[in-house]
């Protein structure tokens, strides 16, 4: 048991591991200005303890692709709290991220329980992600210019997001190379009362549901909320002064339930896959993008609560 930093007088930074070097810790209790704990081409193998960092709690950054970096957090608590702070960030090539049983509470000004940048990838098993905060987001996928796959899979995991314009998933790519993947399975359970499941941005996304729930409210209302929605990135992508435009995303969903509808507000072209009793209750809304298809197999339904557009319905089941 181990408390670096404190309300009255937090530390600049509450461990950094670097250049191959490994930590492990139980019961640490953290708080910093900065990261509460840092891996730079090292490695953090933690278990339980409490982290506040008003950047990041857990932070894992690969500087070049000499040697990895990992964290591995077993049954922690990470509060991300003040301004734009995120819980756990995971940068670059060869970074690694693995969660069990963790919890991340987003709360006050902070933006972001998770995030995933430019070919870094986090697993979460039996975690909890809490959205408080207004425009807060549950797990953030980012791909630069030149960077590859970026991926985040949830297993047995539950992404509540209760604060106003809090988004389940935002997932952004800014060019054409690589894609952004994730997988949502084993029991999870991804709730917005009033955001975005599913918001993508430029490039391209495969998202996969597999034995999950997925609900999306707008205002706390289950029949208005929108579980995908494409727009252009946020800022410029690969051609300078230009934002980049949604190109293709690909939803399956296997033994699913999903609420929810999809809009496309770009040039996205969605294609969604609905497999092994999986029910999705939505609409197609129209866009400037459009739903290329919708595949329905056999013990699968889609209840269309509204008008919809679609090019192809491949349909063996009900709809």
């Amino acid at each position: 048991n181990v408390t670096i930093g404190s309300e009255a007088a937090a530390v600049n930074e509450g461990v950094t591991v670097m250049n191959n070097h490994v930590m492990t810790g139980q019961n640490l209790d953290i708080r910093a200005d900065l990261y509460a704990i840092r891996s730079r081409n090292g490695a953090v193998q933690i278990e339980g303890g409490t982290l506040r960092g008003r950047r990041a709690g857990l932070y894992a950054h690969s500087i070049d692709d000499t040697a990895t970096t990992t964290i591995d957090a077993v049954g922690t608590h990470i509060l991300a709290e003040a301004m734009n702070a995120v819980g756990v960030s995971a940068n670059h090539r060869g970074t690694q991220v693995t969660l069990d049983g963790v919890t991340v509470d987003v709360s006050g000004s902070a933006r972001t329980a998770l995030r995933a940048t430019d070919e870094a990838r986090i697993d979460a098993v039996n975690s909890q992600l809490n959205g408080q905060s207004t425009g807060s987001i549950g797990v953030h996928m980012l791909g630069n210019i030149g960077a590859g796959d970026t991926a985040v899979s949830l297993s047995d995991t539950q992404v509540i997001m209760t604060g106003q314009n809090a988004n389940g998933v935002q997932s952004e790519r800014y060019e054409p190379q690589g894609a952004n993947s994730l997988v949502l399975s084993n029991g999870s359970n991804l709730q917005t009362h009033d955001g975005v499941g599913f918001l993508v941005r430029g490039g391209d996304h495969d998202i996969n549901v597999q034995h999950a729930t997925v609900v999306a409210r707008a205002g706390g209302d289950e029949a208005s909320g929108i579980l995908l929605g494409t727009q252009a990135t946020p800022n410029a992508g690969i051609v300078p002064g230009q934002p980049y435009q949604t190109q293709r995303v690909i939803l399956n969903a296997t033994g699913a339930l999903m609420t929810g509808d999809v809009l496309t507000s770009d040039s996205g072209r969605v294609d969604i896959g609905l497999a092994s009793g999986t029910e999705w209750t939505g609409a197609v809304r129209a866009g400037q993008g459009s739903v290329d298809s919708i595949s329905i197999d056999a013990s699968s339904v889609w209840n269309m609560r509204g008008d919809s557009a679609v090019k192809a319905l491949p349909n063996a089941g009900v709809g």
